[in-house]
């Protein structure tokens, strides 16, 4: 039996299971490691990209309030502070100390900006921008892993959704979502390599693309480690030649992160050392032992934060459950198929670069398990930002899966070809019902909500020296902005006390302030506390409240009474002086049609 070619190369005459596995063999001297992409396939990537700008821009025309989330508000504001004159060095927007990826959709968004002029939509247009570049290289790895086919329903499967990949894909971030192109990058490199570029640019390139995904978002290092353990499994060790230029292409890759940390006291380092029980995270994580963590991935968060990211939005209720289970269950046997052919490829003595999936899958579960991040249900997306890598990275062996199923012909290829179609169908139908909701109606992005975001950016950048993002918050010129930008440092510090209850560092900021920061302090501390307090009294009501919610609520009790004490000392007209501000009314009009919305939505 012949194997077929695949992705152009050329594949020698194998027999039994290695011709069933379509096992990749390595090219002669003449041919080029890379895919070799004709006009079909450049045919191909422009049909889908064509069908993915419309579809994004169609959502963002039709329904602009489900693609919003509260951090692309700060975005919004450092885009046009840039552009209209920078009042901190152009490092310091970046969102957080430990992901460059925020500064470049900032700078993106800024660049946009003064091309298209200052709007919600060209914000967004980086968000869309950088997702074709993702489904390009969607593309462009299945194609090269496996076949046109494959390539095809992968770029496919990232057009339809699911509902999390697709929403972030439309969030100009600069975190997980876009930090995917970085990783298919490596595979990619990856592949050419193992196919016979192995020269020291290689390694150099390959070490460039891991230093800016590193310096972009950590989560990359995942793909770089299984880019790792493949090269171990296929090749072997390195020489230290190679290793020596991969890790200088890496240095050359991390120069933004070394320039940003050099000048911060190596801040970055504090992310990596929380995420891995060495820090005290601001994150609401709770203890669970591996098995536990195993468990709920597979059975829970896997399925539910991939399709229902923001709660069961279906209607019927079985529709979410089919629409889950249409997507775990085809990159479970996408799984099944590349580790397969990875066996096969072991028996025949032949070398398969398809195990790279595989080794993702393991260093994912290594890091996830090995961290302290843990994955605690809610109704809102950003819970399970962790899974949006993995879920595109691995739709690429469950597409392959079902090129090869097509490809065998006869009633296999009628039932693969089927299931697919439904698979991403279902995918799309939930995506479509996802981004129409009602439940999202009167998000909006917001300049006032812009410097509330920037001012719990500047906490988290600044704890425990609260007097370092106070001193920048003070930066802002406008006096709306600032106490707009105060309120986010004082609502950083309730999300702080939410977990550590630790009064009396409220009370020493709040009292060492004068009188206006301080009502604009403490108008972020005990607000947000009086919101969290009806949030997490809600979920008490109805039965489902989360580990540890009963002692944040004893906490937010505390923080409420003495807000409620400390406000009756602020004069009324201090309290009230933005009262009348445009953005306050307009505030206060969102925060009404928010609530009427939610009442309609729940009484439905």
């Amino acid at each position: 039996m012949e194997a077929r070619p695949v992705a152009g190369y050329a594949c020698t005459s194998l027999s039994g299971p290695a011709a069933a596995m379509n096992l990749h063999t390595n090219p002669s001297p003449a041919q080029s490691p890379f895919p070799r992409m004709n006009g079909s396939d450049v045919g191909a990537v422009g049909a889908l990209l064509a069908v993915f700008v419309l579809t994004r821009l169609l959502w963002l025309a039709l329904h602009p309030s489900s693609a919003v989330y509260w951090e692309e508000n700060y975005r919004w504001i450092a885009a046009q502070e840039i552009l209209s004159g920078a009042l901190i060095p152009i490092q310091d927007y970046q969102a957080d100390h430990y992901q460059g990826g925020s500064l470049v959709m900032i700078l993106m968004t800024t660049a946009l900006f003064s091309v298209f002029g200052k709007s919600v939509l060209a914000m967004k247009l980086s968000a869309v921008a950088f997702s074709c570049v993702t489904l390009s290289l969607v593309y462009a790895v299945g194609r090269s892993c496996f076949d046109r086919t494959a390539a095809i329903i992968a770029s496919a499967a990232y057009i339809a959704g699911p509902p999390l990949v697709a929403y972030w894909g439309l969030v100009t971030m600069g975190s997980h979502g876009e930090s995917i192109a970085f990783s298919l990058a490596q595979i990619l490199i990856l592949t050419a390599m193992l196919r016979g570029w192995r020269t020291p640019s290689a390694w150099a390139v390959f070490g460039l693309f891991a230093g800016l995904g590193l310096w972009f978002c950590y989560t990359t290092g995942i793909s770089i480690a299984a880019c790792g353990l493949t090269w171990l499994c296929l090749r072997g060790v390195p020489s230290l030649r190679e290793l020596a230029t991969a890790i200088a292409g890496t240095a050359a890759g991390m120069l933004p992160w070394f320039w940003y940390n050099a000048t911060h006291g190596f801040v970055g380092l504090g992310r990596v050392y929380e995420v891995f029980g060495y820090g005290n995270p601001i994150d609401p994580w709770i203890d669970q032992t591996r098995s536990e963590k195993l468990t709920n991935l597979l059975a829970r968060d896997w399925p539910d934060g991939l399709v229902l990211p923001f709660g069961n939005l279906y209607s019927p209720e079985v529709f979410g459950v089919l629409a889950k289970w249409a997507y775990v269950i085809p990159v479970a046997i996408g799984l099944a198929y590349v580790g397969a052919r990875a066996i096969a490829a072991l028996l025949t003595e032949r070398r398969d670069d398809g195990i790279v999936f595989v080794s993702y899958t393991v260093c994912f579960l290594a890091v996830f398990l090995g961290s302290s991040f843990t994955i605690v249900p809610v109704e809102d997306a950003v819970t399970y930002r962790l899974l949006v890598p993995p879920a595109v990275i691995l739709s690429i062996a469950a597409a392959g899966a079902a090129s090869a199923g097509i490809v065998a012909g006869g009633a296999l290829r009628t039932c693969v070809a089927i299931v697919t179609v439904a698979a991403l169908l279902g995918s799309a139908t939930a995506t479509l019902t996802f981004a129409s909701h009602p439940m999202f109606e009167g998000r909006r992005i917001r300049t006032d909500m812009g410097y509330v975001v920037r001012g719990l950016l500047l906490h988290r950048k600044h704890e425990p020296n609260i007097n370092g993002a106070l001193a920048d918050a003070r930066l802002v010129q406008d006096p709306y902005y600032r106490h707009k930008t105060l309120h986010g440092v004082g609502w950083g510090m309730e999300f702080r006390f939410e977990s550590d209850g630790n009064l009396s560092a409220i009370e020493e900021i709040a009292q060492s302030l004068p009188l206006e920061e301080r009502q604009s302090f403490l108008s972020g501390a005990a607000g947000w506390a009086h919101i969290r307090l009806q949030q997490i009294s809600e979920r008490s009501e109805n039965g489902v409240l989360r580990p540890g919610e009963d002692r944040i609520l004893q906490n937010l009790e505390r923080l409420r009474a003495y807000g409620k004490e400390q406000w009756k000392t602020i004069p009324a007209e201090v309290r009230n002086r933005f009262h009348n501000h445009p953005d306050q009314k307009a505030a206060r009009a969102a925060a009404a049609l928010k609530a009427t919305e939610k009442k309609r939505v729940s009484e439905d």
